[in-house]
């Protein structure tokens, strides 16, 4: 298994394992499906998920060689209770935030929703979409606003790591964000990384932070200083950012539906040929706000 080609990562924060790396077509629902019943007198009512419904992925790894599957396996042969934590190839070089964090539902402090704006640079082209307002942070204070926490990539595996957020202030001195590492009991260690500062209150700018995740890191998260406007936190398994997407990150799942097959190519004496078929079913089970 080439995990530098990509691979989905399942486990809890701190120790996640890579599961394949020709996985098929992945199939991802929602479960949004409103409830329409018929109420006396004749009308309809609809009810409808007051959160985010949750996911579904549907996995198939055609022809799958033995290290493929052998960490999944053995996960779920070890009986630990299920609630892992679930990264796939496309949240790594999107957003491998939740849904909720990546839109700041979940920041600390809780901040109001602004809108959109614009991002700056762009000839008014492009806009950030649920923009919060910190008004903490105005005459020049500090005024930090936490996202996270999300998983990071195992240490040996040498892959960077890198934040960001859309930030706007009217401090001289600029805004940005500083990316922490977290030891398996949330606490921080290592060294922050510091982000290019950004200004201007004409509309909102990227700020940036890289950095490879020291040895016992379990996950990272960071603060947005001195930030009046923020919008779109995004963290990616890559060392540069990335076109902002939707947090696609899942931080409690459970599988089932494992399904094997072996065929007649599974031959003695060539390990080439020591094949099967997999599916199963990932379903996000929270947290959901």
């Amino acid at each position: 298994m080439d995990i530098s080609r990509g691979c989905y990562w399942i486990g809890y924060p701190g120790n996640l394992y890579p599961v394949g790396d020709n996985v098929g077509e992945v199939g991802l629902e929602h479960d949004d499906e409103p409830k329409i019943t018929r109420i006396l007198g004749g009308g309809i009512s609809a009810r409808v998920n007051r959160t985010r419904a949750n996911r579904t992925w549907a996995v198939t790894i055609p022809d799958a060689e033995v290290d493929d599957v052998t960490n999944l396996q053995a996960l779920l042969a070890l009986g630990i209770p299920s609630g892992y934590a679930w990264v796939t190839p496309f949240a790594q070089v999107t957003n491998v935030l939740t849904p909720e964090q990546s839109m700041l539902r979940s920041s600390s402090p809780a901040l109001a929703l602004s809108g959109a704006w614009p991002i700056a640079d762009t000839g008014g082209q492009k806009f950030a979409i649920a923009t919060r307002l910190n008004p903490s942070a105005a005459f020049g204070n500090i005024a930090p606003v936490t996202v996270g926490p999300c998983p990071i990539p195992p240490w040996w595996a040498g892959r960077k790591v890198t934040v960001s957020s859309y930030l706007a202030t009217a401090r001289p001195q600029g805004a940005y964000v500083v990316l922490q590492w977290l030891n398996a009991a949330g606490a921080p260690m290592g060294t922050p990384v510091q982000g290019n500062a950004v200004t201007g209150m004409d509309g909102v700018r990227r700020s940036v932070a890289t950095g490879t995740p020291p040895p016992g890191a379990a996950s990272c998260r960071w603060t947005n200083n001195y930030a009046e406007v923020i919008a779109q936190p995004a963290g990616t398994w890559t060392d540069s950012p990335t076109t902002w997407g939707v947090g696609g990150g899942a931080q409690r799942v459970l599988v089932h539906g494992l399904r094997e097959s072996i065929g007649e190519w599974a031959v003695a004496n060539d390990q080439s040929r020591i094949r099967e078929d997999v599916s199963f079913i990932v379903l996000e089970t929270g947290p959901l706000t």
